[in-house]
């Protein structure tokens, strides 16, 4: 899952937002504190009604969420070190310049002006905002969930892809655990996706119609992120949103199902925030509450054990797609030494 993707701000802030301070102190950041606060105590919530009763009912619960065996396992401690991996992969990007979703508007809106003339300069109102508001929320959402369901296709970004898959236990920070290059190609797929919709509101508007936000993000993903648990479709706490919501936006158990190893979960759910894009695509499953039991998480065996130390992680995937790509092993190796001798 990307910032860039969840928020829709320019990639620069996008790669500013990686580090960790201002991920907690900025509501643009999907790791706001508010968030992650919100989350917890829904979690705490859901936890203290499936304890049993009686004394240290709300410590059982708490126990539960704050569990050190998750947060402190090997994986979790994986995802750690990934996460500071990127961070250094971010700030090299810099340096580069990546397009941003703001210009790339601006140019599509251009394009509309030269293939359809002028402006029709549409006034702008409470409705129209709203509907910008709404069409952005989901147009980032359909990004998001193209390019997992690309993900999941290409044998190439599949094998990027396998880093997030191989988290054995989940917590939010699990969110950030994918290869420097997902990260890199997701945040172009999603600004290059969200130059349309953003693109025709500027030419139609003559960007006048503005998304309604609260503290400075989209309206809608606020209310996903503080109200509907986001942050707990990486973690341990079974949630199922209430019939009525679940049926429009994504219940947070339904992401863990994705992660599960098990045969009929696997490619299932690949949706964020609605539910819409996986009922249309064919991947939307529905689990019952039963199914949180027993759940393994991660890859099959013989993928796993190539993917446990933060190394493995970055050094694996492009192994195997060199061989798919038909590189001799031996040229892969060489390149694996020289990375190993610059970081020494």
């Amino acid at each position: 899952m990307f910032i860039a993707g969840m928020m829709g701000v320019p990639d620069f802030v996008v790669l500013f937002l990686s580090q960790p301070l201002p991920q907690l102190l900025l509501a643009q950041s999907s790791f706001y504190w508010l968030y992650l606060a919100s989350a917890a105590v829904l979690a705490i919530c859901v936890c203290w009604h499936r304890a049993d009763p009686g004394p240290g009912r709300l410590l059982r619960a708490m126990d539960h969420v704050f569990d050190a065996r998750i947060f402190w396992h090997r994986s979790a401690r994986a995802d750690y070190a990934t996460i500071l991996i990127n961070n250094v992969v971010a700030l090299g990007a810099l340096a580069i310049g990546i397009a941003s979703s703001a210009s790339l508007a601006q140019k599509f809106s251009d394009c509309l002006t030269a293939g359809f003339g002028t402006s029709p300069g549409w006034h702008t109102s409470l409705a129209a905002n709203a509907l910008f508001t709404l069409i952005i929320a989901m147009s980032l959402d359909f990004a998001n969930f193209a390019f997992h369901w690309l993900q999941h296709r290409s044998p190439y970004l599949w094998e990027l892809h396998k880093v997030h898959h191989s988290a054995e236990v989940l917590t939010p920070l699990t969110a950030l655990r994918v290869h420097p290059i997902t990260a890199l190609l997701g945040a172009q797929f999603i600004a290059l996706v969200m130059a349309l919709p953003s693109g025709a509101f500027l030419y139609l508007f003559e960007g006048s119609a503005e998304p309604l936000d609260v503290l400075g993000i989209n309206a809608v993903m606020f209310v996903y992120h503080t109200f509907l648990g986001s942050h707990l479709a990486h973690s341990h706490v079974w949630m199922m949103l209430p019939r009525g919501v679940r049926e429009i936006f994504c219940s947070p158990a339904l992401h863990l199902i994705h992660h599960s190893s098990n045969p009929r979960h696997v490619g299932r759910n690949l949706g964020f925030t609605f539910t819409i894009w996986d009922r249309l695509a064919g991947t939307f499953y529905q689990p019952q509450d039963a199914e949180r039991h027993g759940l393994v998480l991660g890859l099959a065996p013989a993928d796993m054990a190539d993917l446990q130390t933060p190394w493995q992680l970055c050094w694996t995937p492009l192994r195997k797609i060199a061989r798919r790509l038909g590189l001799r092993k031996g040229t892969a190796q060489t390149l694996a030494n020289g990375v190993r001798t610059s970081q020494s």
